[in-house]
């Protein structure tokens, strides 16, 4: 007995059901929380315990502005052009911040080249 088709049916089931209800799981955030890891994010921009809790934050909360962080992150880079982790995490906050809009939520590679251009830019 061939149990090839059946087992991709529920396989495909499963992902359907998963994708939906991460659609639907858009949670609503409080602005007293949204100002305290803007806060923490401003005062220790470099912290990678700060930079987990903002990309925790942000994944949470689909429906938080990532442009602010996004172009803040930009800011720091400025501010520190040698620092890879600054780097890194602008990276992500900028994979992040394209990629929300998107009903798979990834960034395409017109918006990767983006965000590489804008890291460059500021890491002269």
């Amino acid at each position: 007995m061939d149990f090839t088709y059946p087992l991709l049916i529920a396989f495909g089931i499963v992902v359907t059901g998963l994708f939906a209800a991460n659609s639907k799981n858009d949670k609503k955030f409080d602005a007293d929380d949204y100002e305290a890891i803007r806060q923490k994010y401003t005062d220790s921009p470099l912290n990678s315990q700060v930079q987990e809790a903002t990309l925790l934050f942000l994944r949470t909360y689909p429906a938080a502005n990532t442009e602010w962080f996004y172009s803040y992150a930009l800011e720091v880079i400025t501010e520190n052009p040698d620092n890879v982790q600054a780097k890194t995490f602008a990276l992500e906050l900028g994979r992040w911040h394209y990629g929300r809009g998107r009903k798979d939520r990834l960034p395409t590679l017109y918006d990767e080249q983006a965000i590489q251009n804008d890291i460059l830019v500021r890491s002269k």
